[in-house]
């Protein structure tokens, strides 16, 4: 599915795809259905089993692709069928009304992350994160490293929900099941197992670094990655956890720089323009000369901040950022800030193609 569309095949009929648009259509919202599909039981019969940023869980049939069920989980303020707006134009690009306004959920809520199932009950991860949208082509998220979140379990019989467990933070760990318990993380850097039957949390634990990671279960071992460093002091690391263990978690993760030796490599804007590119900057910020257009985070070229301010930022990270201090190098951050604070605001003649990355 590419922008908000399914290659349907012949199997399902007009009608049924628009039943699901609502909760993918991503042309206004970005609320794509981002996540894998479960294939599970509906009422004795095999069913898909899904849910995306739209925030709303979906069962359809999985022999004729009829929808069964769709529930919306977490907070929702009335923009559910924007898209519609979009699918129904004459253009493709219908727009609304009056803007600015917020959302919920945003380009980083709803279900963010993979659901899981029982067999007879569905568990859904949910961020209730706000956006703003300005305009069809500016939006700005607030609060990523404050929003609070939710774990949702749907019957999966009858798409009701049976409860819904509250957390401080937004989970973006998923779900994970296993016995009588359900495993996630939240991004204050802590994993918690839920009682599968009551919601009530029975263990948490604080990880070493923030965490957008799921959990894998083997047998009787959990593991998860610490992998969002949020401060100072933070490094990214796996942490397995299993019953009997007498071990202890530890911010000493090992070392994951790529920077080479000061020798090697100098500060300069063109080291700094790489970074930028490779260590994903572009995938989050707005940046003219460096030719990205990220919405996550910070429109650089309005905020235009220091050499010193991204020096701070890169290395301790913080607002939703992930720290930088413990994968890149001195060398390669100075350089990176010398970029920031040289261009931003500025138009240059040859601005860089965007490639995109793998960092936020």
């Amino acid at each position: 599915m590419s922008d908000g569309r399914w290659d349907t095949g012949p199997a399902l009929s007009k009608n049924q795809i628009q039943l699901v648009l609502p909760a993918c259509t991503r042309r206004i919202h970005d609320w794509d259905l981002n996540n894998q599909a479960i294939i599970s039981q509906v009422n004795g019969k095999e069913a898909i089993i899904s849910a995306g940023k739209g925030g709303i869980a979906i069962a359809n049939d999985a022999q004729t692709g009829k929808l069964l069920w769709k529930t919306p989980v977490g907070k929702h303020d009335g923009h559910d069928n924007d898209g519609l707006i979009t699918e129904h134009s004459a253009t493709g690009h219908g727009k609304l009304a009056k803007t600015p306004y917020s959302i919920q959920p945003s380009a980083l809520g709803g279900v963010e992350s993979p659901p899981a199932t029982d067999g007879t009950t569905a568990y859904f991860a949910v961020n209730d994160l706000s956006m703003k949208v300005s305009s069809q082509t500016a939006i700005s998220l607030t609060g990523i490293a404050t929003a609070p979140g939710e774990m949702v379990a749907i019957d999966q019989d009858t798409g009701k929900i049976k409860w819904d467990h509250h957390f401080a933070h937004s989970p973006y760990g998923g779900a994970a099941v296993t016995n009588d318990l359900v495993f996630t993380n939240t991004f204050d850097s802590s994993i918690w197992a839920l009682n599968k039957n009551t919601r009530a949390a029975v263990w948490h634990h604080k990880l070493p670094a923030g965490s957008n990671s799921t959990v894998a279960i083997d047998g009787n071992t959990v593991l998860t990655g610490a992998g969002f460093p949020e401060g100072k002091g933070q490094t990214a690391t796996f942490v397995a956890f299993r019953i009997g263990a007498t071990g202890a978690s530890s911010t000493k993760g090992a070392s994951t720089k790529s920077g080479g030796s000061s020798s090697a490599s100098a500060v300069s804007l063109k080291a700094g323009m790489k970074v930028f590119d490779t260590a994903g900057c572009a995938t989050c910020h707005t940046l003219a000369a460096a030719g990205s257009t990220g919405t996550v985070g910070p429109n650089l070229d309005q905020l235009k901040p220091s050499d010193a301010a991204v020096v701070k930022q890169v290395t301790n990270g913080g607002g939703g950022m992930p720290a930088f201090g413990s994968t890149l190098s001195k060398t390669q951050i100075q350089s990176v800030a010398l970029f920031v604070s040289s261009v931003a605001g500025k138009k240059l003649k040859h601005p860089v193609k965007k490639t995109g990355g793998g960092g936020p």
